[in-house]
Formats: structure tokens, sequence, C-alpha cells
């Protein structure tokens, strides 16, 4: 089989080196001035991050410069009921969407139970009035919210986690956008 050297006449073939040796040689001469000068600046580039680095665990950012969904939840105006519940309806809300499962409702119950809120402190209205009578008899009191969220109490806790967090999205407008 013939090759393609041996196809091409001698100049032409000449002419194809002289001109690939052209281009090499060109392109060498742009690449390798840019190279010590990529290294350089790839060096500087580490050594600008490790500081960073190491000047973010010396000391770390305030929360004003974070971004506002890492921002601290809580509100000084706010109730600690308040600060706890709005920010838990809030994820929630935007987990699930408007229809949010019984599921995230008990699991929010249960976390201000876990904070040792009890309803009859936070009920509002009539329904305080109601949950105190009901609580005289000590066999169906109600003392916790999970308990409240299965009792014919539910809509009054259910009213009392909405307002919750309505309260914190009236302190937070940035995070409702």
């Amino acid at each position: 089989m013939e090759s393609f050297a041996d196809s091409q006449p001698e100049s032409s073939l000449g002419n194809l080196c002289a001109s690939v040796g052209e281009i090499l040689v060109h392109y060498h001469r742009i690449i390798t001035p840019a190279v010590p000068r990529a290294i350089e600046l790839a060096s500087q580039a580490a050594d600008r991050f490790y500081s960073f680095i190491q000047l973010s665990l010396e000391q770390p950012p305030s929360h004003l410069c974070l971004p506002s969904s890492v921002q601290d939840p809580t509100h000084p105006d706010l109730s600690a009921f308040d600060n706890l519940v709005g920010p838990l309806l809030f994820e929630a809300r935007q987990r699930c969407g408007t229809r949010i499962p019984k599921n995230e409702y008990f699991r929010i119950a249960k976390a201000i139970d876990d904070a040792k809120f009890r309803p009859v402190n936070y009920f509002e209205g009539q329904c305080r009035k109601d949950l105190a009578e009901s609580n005289r008899n000590a066999r169906k009191a109600i003392h916790t919210f999970e308990a409240a969220l299965r009792s014919r109490f539910r809509r009054a806790a259910l009213k009392r986690i909405y307002r919750a967090c309505d309260k914190w999205r009236e302190k937070h407008p940035h995070l409702s956008g």
C-alpha cells in the first residue's frame, strides 16, 4: 500500500512539513512565556484561598454578611414560642406548599413539646379558657401540643401555630420573597 509521502511529490511534502514546523514554532513561542505566568497566577490564587479559609476559621463572619437564608431565625421582638414555631412552619410550607401533611404538624408539635411549651399558656381567648376547664379533669387533661392536635382542641393548636408563623414572617420579610 502506498503511503501519503509516496503519493505526494517531494516539493509539496516539504512545503507541508515546513508549514507544520512554522505553526509549531509559532505556538511554542506564544505558549512558552505564558506557562510560568499561569503557574504563578494559580499559586497566588491558592495562597489567597488558603488565607481566606484560615481567616474564616479564626474569625467567623458575622450574621450580618451572610445570605438571608443563613441568618439567625430568631427575632428579639418575638416570644420564644414564636421564634421556635415560626421558622418550623415556614420551612414546612417551603417544602410542602400550601397543603401541609399532618405528620409535619406533629413534627412541629413535638418540637414545641420538647421545648416545654404548654398549650394552656399559649392558646388564646375562649380556647384557652375551655382548655383550662377541660384540664380540671385529670384523666383527660391536655398538657402537650401533640395531644391538643389529637383532641377537640386541634383548631386552637393550629391557629396558634399559624399565628406564630405569621408573626415570625412579619419580622423576616426578606425570607418571604
